[in-house]
């Protein structure tokens, strides 16, 4: 048993576990993303300023919890967010935490910094299910900023090493589709 997106003639098939090694890729970069950005070009005390801060704050805080069971109480994973499982004993899911804890405010920061899709990306995990054209676009937003944060060998791009960057690559692809055609992606 997998998840498959289509949309027109672009397909990306994987299995459930694959898909949430994907998605806990995709806030691991998307966090590497935010700590990239220049806060010297920022004026201390504006709203972009403290916007960096508070949403580098949440995603590096979340990679921390990531592997603490003993804060787990601390961190509400409350919530049906699909089968998301445990794949070590003692691991708190990335995805749980993020989705469990993304608030209005958080949800707004993505958005300012253009990376609001990746509260759609990760909220869709299971079978029988759409992205919306909206959901796309801000996806297609993400990937475009957080792609080279998933490369892993530089010298050699077809490395298994990239197998997460190569997979982003076509799902990109399934996405940009869904902008360009104005069709909704599939999840079977």
């Amino acid at each position: 048993m997998g998840i498959d997106l289509i949309c027109n003639n672009k397909t990306f098939s994987c299995s459930y576990g694959f898909w949430n090694t994907i998605r806990t890729e995709v806030i691991i970069a998307t966090s590497e993303y935010l700590n990239s950005l220049n806060s010297r070009e920022l004026e201390e005390g504006t709203f972009p300023f403290v916007a960096r801060e508070n949403i580098i704050g949440f995603m590096n805080e979340l990679i921390s919890y990531k592997n603490k069971k003993e804060d787990v109480d601390d961190v509400s994973t409350q919530g049906n967010y699909g089968s998301v499982s445990e794949e070590e004993e003692g691991e708190i899911p990335l995805i749980s935490l993020f989705l469990g804890n993304c608030s209005l405010q958080i949800l707004d920061l993505l958005i300012y910094f253009s990376i609001g899709g990746l509260y759609a990306f990760c909220n869709k995990s299971d079978c029988e299910g759409y992205y919306s054209i909206g959901n796309s676009y801000d996806i297609v937003e993400l990937l475009n900023l957080i792609k080279p944060y998933t490369l892993r060998n530089n010298e050699n791009l077809d490395s298994q090493e990239n197998e997460i960057y190569k997979c982003i690559c076509k799902i990109q692809e399934i996405f940009e589709e869904s902008v360009n055609d104005k069709l909704f992606v599939i999840i079977s």
